[in-house]
């Protein structure tokens, strides 16, 4: 391209110069027209021979010089075109380096979004990874757990402790309030993980010796799916059986209103009622059980053991209802017959209590019984924080005679010693109860029977009751309860 135009630039240069040249040939022949004139005249054959000869000369370069001229014109045609050409080829080139640097910068997008998305999923996967790992583990925690709670069903020695493992803390709100109060009904819990051993004649007597010495609204508890005590007031009573009502407190809704409605009131409702030659108890209520609270309380082992839900702790369902400031305007004293083993029932009985009667026969197996049933309810009293829970006594029941034989004083020793090392007091109470014919074969209650001595009542069931009344109401205030709360 630059040599075009300096080409272009010599022809125009050389185009002026001959036209200058020319026009200054034709001024000065103007001007000198006839030396002009004259000069072509006497040379005239030598301008015609010029004519003839350079005039062909010069058009002969003219046409050497225009060949020349289009001929480099066409090289730089040929050139341009070729320049054209590899422009555009350039042009194509580049395009095509664009599409492809476009197509590379798409696969890089697209790789770095793969990459990406690669190790979102490693994140996702490594995520639900630890989650099965701790959800495995979690498991696992949770079999052994449950293995555990299952050794404590098996083992009446542990059987409160269900559930401890995920719940810190335990009882209800008001426990320790409600239960510490003084102005409320005294409960009291009578029981010894042994048969036989007169717990319900007891627990039968004692509520008839409170109504009518003591003058005290009495309700009676069966926690014993057996039913004895049920059985035993009910017939006395001449009452129908209407099932297992005391089911009722073990619901999580129960309340003081629950206990109301489910109460039987021992008066006498036809003629033909033995209790009382005939009078009834119209201050004594009835809380009856059967087999159906066998039910009752595995629902809520399972519920304790493997649900261990965050509801009102199945340890303290009774206590809920009893301590409740509400049940002292019905009842000045509750009674609770227990079964001879440690069963959720047993464990809401002492939970719930204020004194614990303790009636064993004194022949040498009862005597030894005592010692684990201490133990058990030293350690439920220990682990629950149950301070106000005091041992009242312990009678001597069944015994052969008003005075005991050489055995019997020697498992009545076992028993005082026993008390005396785990409990720091003899509690034996001084009157024991002994067997008698005529309250086997009464339908009445023993504290309404007469023998061939007189009314039984004042000669044995009066002064062994009487001494247990003066522990029970008399005693010194026991030390706070200290039970961990739990919230409901």
């Amino acid at each position: 391209m630059l040599r075009e135009k300096k080409h272009i630039t010599r022809a125009r240069v050389l185009a002026w110069a001959i036209t200058a040249i020319i026009v200054i040939i034709l001024a000065g022949a103007g001007f000198n027209w006839s030396s002009v004139k004259t000069f072509i005249k006497h040379n005239e054959e030598a301008f015609k021979l010029a004519g003839y000869v350079v005039a062909p000369a010069i058009a002969y370069v003219s046409f050497i010089y225009g060949r020349l001229d289009k001929a480099e014109l066409k090289d730089s045609y040929t050139q341009l075109e070729q320049s054209r050409a590899k422009a555009s080829s350039a042009k194509e080139h580049a395009e095509m380096a664009q599409k492809e640097a476009a197509a590379a910068e798409h696969q890089a997008n697209a790789a770095l979004q793969h990459s990406a998305h690669a190790h979102e999923q490693a994140i996702i996967a490594a995520s639900r990874a630890a989650v099965a790992t701790t959800a495995a583990e979690q498991k696992q925690l949770r079999i052994d757990e449950l293995e555990k709670e299952f050794e404590k069903l098996s083992d009446s020695t542990q059987l409160w402790r269900l559930g401890e493992t995920n719940r810190q803390r335990i009882g209800f709100e008001d426990f320790n309030r409600w239960k510490d109060d003084r102005n409320g009904p005294r409960i009291i819990t009578v029981g010894l993980f042994k048969g036989g051993v007169g717990k319900t004649h007891i627990a039968a007597n004692l509520a008839a010796y409170a109504s009518i010495k003591h003058n005290k609204r009495v309700l009676l508890v069966d926690l014993d799916y057996q039913g004895s005590l049920s059985t035993l007031i009910l017939q006395a009573a001449n009452l129908e059986e209407r099932g297992s009502l005391v089911d009722e407190l073990f619901k999580k809704s129960a309340t003081s209103q629950t206990l109301i409605d489910n109460s039987i009131q021992l008066i006498q409702p036809a003629a033909g009622c033995p209790l009382n030659d005939g009078n009834g108890l119209q201050r004594v209520w009835m809380l009856p059980a059967d087999y159906q609270l066998a039910g009752t309380e595995s629902r809520l082992l399972v519920d304790r053991a493997i649900r261990n839900t965050d509801e009102l702790d199945e340890r303290f369902r009774l206590a809920h209802v009893l301590l409740h400031p509400d049940v002292r305007r019905h009842f000045d004293l509750i009674i609770i017959d227990t079964p001879p083993r440690m069963t959720l029932g047993t464990v809401n009985a002492l939970v719930a209590s204020h004194a614990l009667v303790v009636p064993t026969i004194l022949d040498k197996v009862s005597a030894e019984a005592l010692r684990p049933f201490i133990r058990q309810v030293r350690d439920l009293n220990d682990d629950l924080g149950l301070y106000s829970l005091e041992f009242a006594g312990i009678i001597g029941t069944m015994t052969r005679q008003s005075d005991l034989s050489a055995a019997e004083i020697r498992a009545q020793n076992t028993a005082i010693e026993t008390a005396t090392e785990m409990l720091g007091q003899r509690l034996m109470c001084s009157q024991n109860l002994p067997k008698r014919a005529c309250i086997t074969n009464s339908d009445d209650l023993g504290y309404f029977t007469s023998d061939n001595g007189g009314p039984l009542k004042s000669r044995f069931y009066d002064p062994i009751f009487d001494e247990l009344w003066e522990t029970i109401h008399n005693s010194p205030a026991p030390k706070p309860n200290r039970v961990r709360l739990f919230d409901i």
